[in-house]
C-alpha cells in the first residue's frame, strides 16, 4: 500500500489489524492536532519495521540483558502481543510480566496513570 501511496489506507490497515486498535479508535487519534503529519514518517518506517520485525532474534537478543525487566501488556492486546511478551519473559533473565485490566496495545495512551504506577511499582522494588 506505502509503495502505491496509499499511506493512509496502510497506516490504517497496520494499526487495526496487526496492532488492534478499533476503526473508532484510530478516527480518535487521527483527530489529535498534528496527526496528518505522521503519514510521511510511517511512509518512510512501516516497510523497515515490518521487515525488521520478521528478521529479529527476540530471544537472542533478550538472552544477553542481565538486568530486570517489566513487561507490561494489555489484557485486551492482540494475542500476538501476548506471544511475544510470554516468548521474551521466557529469554530474559529477570522478566517480570505485568497485565494491564481494561486495556490493549495502547494501554500508555488509553490509560497513562495505570502505566505510570506500574513503572513507579517495579522502580520501587529493584
Amino acid at each position: 500500500m506505502v509503495s502505491e501511496g496509499k499511506t493512509g489506507r496502510a497506516m490504517f490497515s497496520f494499526i487495526t489489524e496487526v496492532v488492534g486498535l478499533t476503526a473508532e479508535q484510530f478516527e480518535e487519534y487521527r483527530a489529535v492536532p498534528g496527526a496528518q503529519d505522521v503519514l510521511p514518517i510511517v511512509a518512510a518506517t512501516l516497510p523497515r519495521e515490518a521487515e525488521a520485525l520478521t528478521s529479529v532474534d527476540l530471544s537472542g537478543l533478550a538472552a544477553g540483558v542481565s538486568v530486570p525487566v517489566l513487561l507490561l501488556l494489555g489484557a485486551t492486546s492482540p494475542s500476538w502481543a501476548d506471544d511475544i511478551t510470554r516468548v521474551l519473559a521466557a529469554a530474559l533473565t529477570d522478566a517480570e510480566i505485568v497485565i494491564l485490566p481494561d486495556n490493549g496495545h495502547a494501554a500508555v495512551n488509553s490509560a497513562p496513570d495505570l502505566v505510570v504506577s506500574e513503572l513507579e511499582h517495579f522502580f520501587d522494588r529493584k
